[in-house]
């Protein structure tokens, strides 16, 4: 697996407006989505039954491998998330769906 670097992209200082993966957190997520578990993605939207203002995006991933490889996966994604988004990705979770060989 390729090292996680930081954003260096986060803000236009001209005129504060968001600029890299800051601009579109749901579109950057895919993109590292799809490096690290590459096919079919799927988004569906979800809230808190008890506090439906509370809201967050679920990208589904089917995936391959052994027990390991799918945690070390999933841990890579989270970490290039909170590394390239940061706040920007709050509401932005991943559901890995083991499939058969």
């Amino acid at each position: 697996m390729s090292d996680v670097q930081p954003s260096d992209s986060l803000t236009n200082a001209a005129d504060g407006v968001r600029v890299g993966p800051q601009a579109d957190p749901l579109a950057h997520a895919l993109r590292i989505t799809n490096d690290i578990f590459p096919g079919p993605t799927k988004v569906e939207e979800e809230f808190d039954p008890e506090d439906p203002e509370d809201q967050w995006q679920v990208v589904i991933v089917p995936v391959t491998g052994t027990v390991k490889e799918i945690v070390e996966r999933k841990s890579l994604w989270h970490r290039r998330m909170i590394l390239e988004l940061g706040a920007a990705g709050h509401g932005i979770t991943i559901r890995v769906v083991p499939t058969l060989l």
